[in-house]
């Protein structure tokens, strides 16, 4: 269905996007969320002698954290990517320079995974026939 909404949106460290007309939509910072607990696996598997059963189990548990996070932020995404589709017919984001960005903001920049984000809104937009613009 076609709205006719035009929608700019600009990515931030602060909040992790913002509309045209203000409006501010939150992140959930998964890693940080889980970033303890994968702290400690990494203690943990560190701890552990290579090879070892014990070695192997904690790896797998570091890795099951790893993907948690990770599906989280995918089914995050493409919630909000469903939700931005259904408001707006034209979405404008802004073109990143992701490295420069992590250069200075390090990992927050990579827990906030914009061009992941990117590439949902646009898988999705491209499924309900919207259009998907990134402006320099």
């Amino acid at each position: 269905t076609s709205t006719g909404k035009i929608g700019g949106f600009d990515f931030g460290i602060q909040t992790f996007l913002t509309n045209d007309e203000g409006l501010s939509i939150e992140s959930s910072r998964f890693f940080r969320q889980l970033g303890r607990k994968i702290a400690k696996l990494n203690r943990s598997l560190s701890r552990k002698q290579q090879g070892s059963n014990n070695y192997h189990k904690a790896k797998r548990a570091l890795a099951r954290a790893h993907q948690r996070i990770a599906d989280k932020r995918k089914d995050y995404f493409f919630k909000l990517a469903h939700q931005l589709c259904d408001e707006y017919n034209v979405l404008c984001f802004e073109d990143l320079n992701i490295k420069a960005m992590q250069i200075m903001w390090g990992r927050i920049v990579a827990d906030y995974a914009f061009t992941t984000f990117l590439e949902i809104v646009q898988y999705v937009a491209l499924q309900r026939s919207k259009q998907v613009v990134l402006i320099d």
